[in-house]
């Protein structure tokens, strides 16, 4: 069988995906994990609660303007904590394996990541 190689693709969603274990989900997941409406999403990020992920392309259907957007479930999780909310216990154990597979303590909040 071939080996697979990647010859396509964006790369920056690529190196997204890769530092985050691939444990990211749309705005519409992030709105369904939380029970909240994608609008509370996108205010969240931008009042930097949690942080929300843009492609640096630009896609002029898109309601946000970038090609894709996504959002790290283990910020969903935090800020379920921070408010009381309801986080599905299979998403916040996925998470928690992830962290300790790197060996990090865990992503901060102090990130300087791009949001909306």
């Amino acid at each position: 069988m071939p080996k697979a190689e990647r010859e396509g693709g964006d790369p920056e969603l690529h190196e997204l995906f890769e530092r985050f274990s691939a444990q990211l989900v749309s705005p519409g997941g992030a709105a369904a994990l939380l029970g909240l409406s994608r609008k509370t999403i996108y205010t969240l990020g931008q009042r930097k609660r949690i942080r929300v992920y843009h492609s640096s392309e630009k896609d002029r259907l898109s309601e946000t303007g970038a090609k894709w957007t996504y959002i790290p479930v283990i910020d969903l999780a935090r800020y379920a904590d921070d408010v009381g909310r309801p986080f599905p216990e299979w998403d916040r154990k996925v998470v928690a394996e992830a962290e300790s597979e790197d060996g990090e303590p865990g992503l901060t909040r102090s990130d300087d990541s791009p949001t909306v």
